[in-house]
């Protein structure tokens, strides 16, 4: 998931990895991610960060997003059913 702020002078690359086997075998999160932020003038690397909860964050927030667009105008209610991350 690529990204790039011109007014910053920043790039960055967030990649995401799921192993579903991970829990149960090594004791590690199913699902992982790894932000890389780049200087955009430069290439050079300006930090490398754990991208986990900003996915984790993310991918509730699209869920919600898409219930308030998709739902009736005259909806209630909402009921979410997930098996989680």
């Amino acid at each position: 998931m690529p990204a790039y702020l011109e007014d910053l002078g920043a790039a960055g690359v967030k990649i995401v990895n799921a192993h579903p086997k991970n829990p149960e075998r090594h004791d590690m999160p199913s699902v992982m991610a790894t932000i890389l932020l780049l200087d955009s003038r430069t290439g050079a690397p300006l930090a490398i960060m754990d991208g986990t909860l900003i996915t984790n964050m993310r991918t509730g927030a699209a869920a919600a997003v898409a219930a308030k667009h998709l739902a009736r105008k005259d909806s209630k209610t909402v009921a979410m059913i997930g098996a989680g991350v």
